[in-house]
């Protein structure tokens, strides 16, 4: 879940209990400049890009940054898969351009 200040948190959901909070990380402390704005979650691991188009891969395990991905200056990041086993992210942008990251 993203929050209003730009962060992510990490629930956790039973039936018993709702929803727990398991975790926090504010963009600085993900790597990112600036608030949420893509996001692609896969079976253990997220990629996420902030307004400035920085992206990197998080753990769902435990929010920690596990690789920061190539960046691309010549146009705006339009949007961002992670396929579910979370082996290959695909980045597009806003000029066509289709960037596919694997692990």
């Amino acid at each position: 879940m993203c929050g209003t200040a730009g962060g992510i948190s990490l629930y956790g959901l039973s039936v018993d209990e709702g929803a727990t909070p398991l975790a926090a990380q504010s963009p600085e402390e993900l790597g990112l400049e600036g608030g949420v704005r893509h996001l692609s979650v896969g079976d253990t691991m997220a990629v996420i890009a902030d307004h400035n188009d920085s992206v990197v891969a998080v753990s769902l395990a435990n929010l920690e940054v596990v690789a920061k991905l190539p960046s691309y200056s010549d146009a705006a990041l339009a949007c961002l898969a992670l396929n579910q086993d979370c082996t290959t992210a695909v980045l597009v942008y806003a000029n066509q351009r289709v960037m596919e990251v694997r692990d």
